[in-house]
């Protein structure tokens, strides 16, 4: 329950935001793909994502991180994830697993973030 009560509210952000920056990219690559014969499907794959998709990723990896936040905090609502294993840990004096959790919790993000930031310059360069 715990991960669809943050599945679906990201997804539909994530469906909406990418909508608007497919409707942002610049046309006329995809006036010209349709202007030599190309279908609409090919126009819209070959022509205007792969101008949004660096945007694309960079909210997907924003989105994502924030998830994994929101997820440490549903923890200390008694949903298990890791902020659950927090409280727990806390509640009984287990203060060394306590830092190795948050650790866990800082390391994975800090390993996501270098991540999407090789992945976003990869694309931009």
């Amino acid at each position: 329950s715990g991960v669809l009560a943050l599945a679906l509210p990201y997804t539909g952000i994530l469906a909406k935001i990418f909508a608007e920056m497919v409707d942002e990219a610049p046309r006329a690559p995809g006036h010209a793909l349709q202007a030599s014969g190309a279908s609409g499907l090919a126009t819209f794959t070959v022509a205007l994502v792969p101008q949004a998709l660096p945007d694309m990723l960079a909210y997907t990896f924003y989105r994502f991180e924030c998830a994994l936040r929101s997820s440490a905090v549903l923890g200390f609502f008694g949903i298990k994830t890791i902020g659950y294993l927090v409280k727990q840990s806390f509640q009984s004096h287990y203060y060394g697993e306590v830092w190795t959790y948050l650790y866990v919790l800082m390391a994975t993000i800090l390993v996501f973030d270098g991540w999407s930031g090789a992945v976003r310059r990869r694309l931009v360069a």
